[in-house]
């Protein structure tokens, strides 16, 4: 009889573990997931008055936040009347705004991502282009307000003001 009640006991303790933790905890990693993939439209279906329901509301809460401020910042760099664009350390664009991507003959910024100043219109400028920005992370001190000029993609070679500045990452990383 002891075994039976033990072995109960413990089926017991096995299913709350799964039900009140495991289970609810998935619902969460789930959640985060989610939110790491930029998934915005997401709804909790058994939102939970505990304290998993809490974290998931705070997680929602703060996806919000976050998703309100990266629209806010893209479209402060989608509307300001400059070309602006990021690269990563192999000088392959990682973004830019519409009229950058306008001025290499591009439909928007996606078309540019990955892209090098060797498979732009600039081409003939990328040596230079690529031992500014070589400099420039390097050194981590900006290049501000000097005048360059660049072939866009109709073949017309003009004259840009420029500043590069170089992006850190929470770790002081360039």
């Amino acid at each position: 009889l002891s075994v039976l009640v033990a072995l109960l006991t413990l089926l017991t303790v096995i299913w709350i573990i799964r039900r009140h933790i495991n289970q609810p905890l998935r619902q969460v990693i789930h959640l985060i997931d989610d939110i790491r993939a930029g998934r915005r439209e997401i709804a909790l279906v058994n939102q939970q008055k505990d304290e998993w329901g809490a974290i998931s509301a705070a997680l929602l809460n703060m996806s919000v936040e976050l998703g309100r401020s990266q629209d806010m910042l893209k479209n402060i760099i989608n509307t300001i009347p400059m070309r602006v664009f990021w690269k990563d350390r192999e000088f392959r664009y990682l973004g830019c705004n519409p009229p950058f991507a306008r001025d290499a003959g591009k439909s928007g910024p996606a078309e540019i991502i990955g892209m090098n100043d060797f498979q732009m219109p600039w081409r003939e400028q990328a040596d230079r282009f690529r031992a500014d920005d070589r400099e420039v992370m390097e050194s981590g001190v900006g290049k501000l307000f000097y005048e360059e000029c660049m072939t866009t993609h109709d073949g017309r070679n003009v004259w840009q003001n420029t500043s590069k500045i170089p992006l850190k990452n929470s770790a002081d990383e360039t």
